[in-house]
């Protein structure tokens, strides 16, 4: 006669619920995740339609303007998927988050980055223009951006250095070819502080080094932090390093 151990059939068919349900957790929980929680507004600027997100952080000061912050999230996210990494901001500040255009969730081509950029450049510095003169921060905007997105943010102010009072770079190596050859002397350019992960596998950290020896040699002020993280350094530790940072930027930019 054989005997069958059910115990065994029993421990198979629970670790097979468990992981259903892991699964099936997992999955609602990226549902939740990809829903919007933030409205859009959209502002027309020449021929292009752009969406964007607006947030108010903190408490700020009834009657008192409010500085800028301009946050521009990487390949393949959106709007409100990189408002809500920015969730942790709690100093007084107008929160702008603009959504990517070319397409697919990108700024610009990926398989010509280097004629897509300026290009794409373009319409977001008509884009930041005309948030600045809707909204009247106080002072000029505080510049951040991540991966595609700090691609974007470092060539903008390489190439009109007069928008902005200070400039984060996280995750991000603009090809060196798309640098100015000299820096324009009748203007003071923002500080830009730019954060690196040292094992990131999109951008390799001596890539990135020799960027910013290429911008240092210009007499930039540029500073570079490599962090022992890969490419997406959103840890709750650097973030809030992250948030310090913008929020002395901003409330420095306030006072000017």
């Amino acid at each position: 006669m054989k005997i069958i151990d059910m115990r065994n059939d029993n421990r198979g068919i629970v670790l097979t619920g468990a992981v259903f349900m892991i699964v099936l957790a997992g999955f609602l929980f990226w549902l939740w995740w990809q829903k919007p929680r933030y409205p859009m507004s959209t502002i027309g600027v020449e021929s292009y339609q752009f969406r964007y997100i607006e947030l108010i952080k903190g408490e700020p000061e009834r009657g008192k303007e409010l500085p800028m912050l301009i946050a521009l999230h990487g390949y393949g996210d959106n709007a409100n998927n990189f408002a809500r990494v920015l969730d942790g901001i709690d100093f007084p500040v107008r929160l702008i988050v603009p959504e990517a255009y070319y397409g697919k969730k990108s700024w610009y081509p990926l398989e010509n980055q280097l004629r897509g950029i300026p290009i794409e450049g373009r319409k977001l510095q008509s884009f930041i223009i005309a948030i600045i003169k809707k909204y009247e921060p106080a002072g000029k905007p505080v510049l951040y951006g991540f991966s595609q997105g700090g691609n974007l943010a470092l060539y903008l102010t390489l190439w009109d250095p007069v928008r902005f009072s200070y400039v984060v770079i996280e995750g991000a190596c603009l090809p060196e070819s798309l640098h100015p050859e000299i820096r324009r002397l009748d203007v003071a350019y923002p500080t830009i502080s730019q954060h690196h992960g040292a094992n990131d596998m999109i951008y390799d950290i001596s890539q990135v080094r020799r960027e910013f020896s290429n911008i240092h040699r210009l007499g930039l002020p540029i500073t570079l932090k490599a962090w022992p993280t890969n490419h997406k350094c959103f840890y709750p530790d650097r973030m809030n390093i992250l948030f310090d940072e913008l929020k002395e930027a901003c409330a420095s930019a306030a006072q000017k």
